[in-house]
């Protein structure tokens, strides 16, 4: 019985481990979005197009079928893009714009939509004093 309790315990700390690191992914990613958002907005247009060629590169090499390899950044839903424009902007060597000590986070699927990215986005417009140019 005591085994039984024991293995029992030890799964449960690997379950509050397992969701408390893939929760901290989670936060890092929607504050990728977020921050590139805010640091993109703030770019002169030549840096502006830069970043952009290179987000337009990464979606190629994350492309998996040839219709995916046809979109467009400007086919994407801004979180998407602006997560594309993260990596980018850390492959350039941009450091994050705002009020704050973050550095770019690495995305392993810079495609997906945080769960929490709603409450991210408001979160950084009340700290910072500003608004993004979009919502979910």
């Amino acid at each position: 019985m005591t085994i039984l309790f024991t293995v029992l315990g030890f799964i449960g700390v690997i379950v509050v481990v397992v969701k408390l690191i893939l929760g901290t992914k989670r936060h890092g990613h929607a504050l990728n979005i977020v921050y590139a958002s805010y640091t993109f907005q703030r770019l002169a247009d030549a840096e502006r197009r830069a970043v952009q060629a290179v987000a337009s590169n990464i979606l190629g090499r994350l492309a998996d079928s040839p219709s995916t390899r046809a979109r467009t950044l400007d086919q994407l839903d801004a979180h998407k893009r602006y997560s594309l424009y993260a990596l980018a902007l850390a492959e350039l060597n941009i450091p994050p714009a705002g009020n704050s000590p973050f550095s770019w986070q690495h995305t392993s699927h810079p495609l997906a939509t945080p769960a929490n990215m709603q409450s991210v986005i408001e979160s950084f417009e009340r700290d910072n004093k500003t608004k993004l140019d979009f919502k979910l």
